[in-house]
C-alpha cells in the first residue's frame, strides 16, 4: 500500500501528549522525571541512548552527535538518524510487558537534512527505574506520527499500545495504525493496518473504521488479538446510489511463544488492500 502514502516536505510531526501515572504530563520538558520519587529525569534517559549529545538544560533543547542507525519494528529497513539532530520534543508512556513495568519515551528528532519537515519519532524501552534503555527503535512512515492518546489493549500480562502514522491529501485520509507491545525488553509489532477515507462525490465517497478486541486463545495467556475494518459508503448519498457497499474485512493474531511474537492467522489485510487500490 506504499503508493497511498505520500510524505510531503513541510509539515511538522505533532505527538499527543500522554499522562503517566504519578508524573501528570511528561511532555513537561527534559528536565520531568523518568519515574515517581526518582532522580532520573528524561533528559537523563536521552543521554543515554545519545551519549554524545549536546544538552543545553536552561534551553530545554537536545542535539544528537555522531549520525545512529535505528532499527523499525516489523521491517527489515534501517533509518539512519544523521548527526547533530535537535531532540524537539519529549513524550513518555508506562506500559506493562510480561508483567514488568517499562517507561516507553517518545521523542520527536528534526533530521534537519534540507527538507523542511524531516522528523523521526524515536521510541526507547526503558525497565522500571533503569537508566539503560533495552530497546531503540524509529517508528514514523507518514508525515504525521502519534501515539493515538494513549489508547491501550489488554494483552495478558502485556499492554498493548497504538502507533499512527498519518496524513491527509485532497479528500482523501490515509493512516497506518500499528499495535506494539514489549516482549524480552523489545518492542515487538503486533499488527499493521492500513486504512483509507475517500470524500469525492456521494457515490465514491467511503469510510473506514478499525477496531479491535482480544478473546482468549489456546496458545497460552497471550489472548487472541481481532482486528476488523468496517467500510461504509456515504450515508447522506440520496437513495442510497453508491458504487460502494458496506462490508467489514478482519484477521485474528496469534501469539506463538517460540518466536515471542504475533502472527496473523490468515492472508492479513490483502482484501482490504486491493479494496483501497481498487476504490482509490
Amino acid at each position: 500500500m506504499q503508493r497511498f502514502r505520500p510524505i510531503a516536505a513541510a509539515c511538522l510531526v505533532i505527538l499527543t501528549a500522554i499522562t503517566i501515572p504519578g508524573l501528570g504530563h511528561a511532555g513537561a520538558g527534559f528536565d520531568a522525571p523518568a519515574w515517581p520519587d526518582s532522580r532520573l529525569t528524561l533528559a537523563d534517559l536521552a543521554l543515554a541512548v545519545f551519549p554524545a549529545a549536546d544538552y543545553d538544560r536552561q534551553a530545554g533543547t537536545l542535539v544528537t552527535g555522531p549520525e545512529k542507525t535505528l532499527r523499525q519494528p516489523g521491517i527489515r529497513q534501517r533509518a539512519v538518524l544523521p548527526e547533530n539532530t535537535s531532540i524537539s520534543a519529549v513524550r513518555a508512556m508506562t506500559v506493562r510487558g510480561e508483567g514488568k513495568p517499562y517507561l516507553v519515551t517518545l521523542w520527536t528528532a528534526d533530521a534537519s537534512v534540507g527538507h523542511p519537515g524531516d522528523t523521526s519519532v524515536i521510541l526507547a524501552v526503558f525497565p522500571e527505574g533503569a537508566k539503560e534503555p533495552t530497546d531503540v527503535v524509529s517508528v514514523q512512515t507518514d508525515v504525521f506520527c502519534d501515539n493515538d492518546d494513549g489508547k491501550r489493549l489488554d494483552l495478558g500480562p502485556d499492554e498493548g499500545f497504538f502507533i499512527r502514522n498519518h496524513h491527509s491529501n485532497s479528500n482523501q485520509s490515509y493512516l497506518e495504525t500499528g499495535l506494539f507491545h514489549v516482549i524480552d525488553g523489545r518492542l515487538r509489532r503486533i499488527a499493521s493496518v492500513f486504512t483509507l477515507d475517500v470524500r469525492l462525490d456521494c457515490s465514491s465517497t467511503f469510510f473506514e473504521r478499525l477496531s479491535w478486541r482480544t478473546t482468549a486463545s489456546p496458545s497460552g495467556q497471550r489472548p487472541d488479538v481481532a482486528a476488523a475494518v468496517a467500510v461504509s459508503p456515504d450515508p447522506d448519498c440520496p437513495g442510497g446510489k453508491t458504487a460502494v457497499r458496506r462490508q467489514t474485512f478482519a484477521e485474528t493474531y496469534r501469539y506463538d511463544p517460540t518466536r515471542k511474537q504475533y502472527r496473523p492467522r490468515g492472508q492479513g489485510f490483502a482484501g482490504l488492500d486491493r479494496f483501497n487500490e481498487k476504490h482509490f
